[in-house]
């Protein structure tokens, strides 16, 4: 299977580049260092890997995974894979190989632990806990732990859907209902609460 690339020059120095391969349920993307493309595939449960060509390079199947949502770059080599339904972040390594996996069990908080979009910033890993309310970091222990959570966990007026990181060390955080946060990256031993 190969994909083809469609670029329409709309003036000298604007072009868009498409990708007309059909891909079944497309969700979250992030590109690799090595500029590939990489699409999570939820209906499959897959992660396609295309070139610069727009060719799939590679399609990551494992028979764990239930619903990859989001993708995050770790390293050149490194993947973070945001699995809603498996309640489970999947660290993969290029060929798709499962390194480790963060879920309820390596959290000390108990709540319910539904990931949607995580990032990489300043050698931590940042989930969005969309269900609990909460921001996650992964201690360098590999535990699990909340760093910004709401005041009242019955509320779902804070519910992190996505999340970025930019290069002056600030964590921007989109919630469901439509709020923006950005704050510096927040430490591990950090407590935020929002509301």
């Amino acid at each position: 299977m190969s994909a083809r690339i469609e670029k329409i020059n709309l003036s000298g120095w604007n072009q868009i580049t498409t990708f007309t391969k059909n891909v079944v349920s497309p969700y979250g993307i992030a590109f690799t260092i090595n500029n590939e493309l990489c699409v999570c595939e939820k209906k499959r449960s897959t992660l396609i890997i295309f070139g610069e060509d727009g060719g799939i390079i590679r399609e990551i199947t494992n028979v764990n995974f239930i619903c990859p949502w989001y993708v995050a770059v770790k390293s050149h080599d490194e993947l973070l894979l945001s699995d809603f339904i498996a309640c489970c972040v999947w660290h993969l390594n290029s060929s798709g190989e499962i390194i480790e996996k963060f879920d309820k069990s390596s959290e000390s908080d108990p709540t319910q632990f539904h990931p949607a979009k995580c990032v990489y910033s300043d050698g931590k890993i940042f989930i969005s806990d969309q269900d609990g309310g909460k921001i996650r970091v992964l201690s360098q222990t590999g535990q699990v732990r909340t760093v910004i959570a709401r005041l009242n966990s019955d509320e779902d007026s804070f519910c992190p859907v996505i999340l970025l990181a930019d290069d002056d060390g600030h964590l921007i955080i989109v919630s469901k209902n439509g709020e923006v946060f950005i704050m510096l990256v927040p430490t591990e031993d950090m407590k935020i609460k929002i509301f």
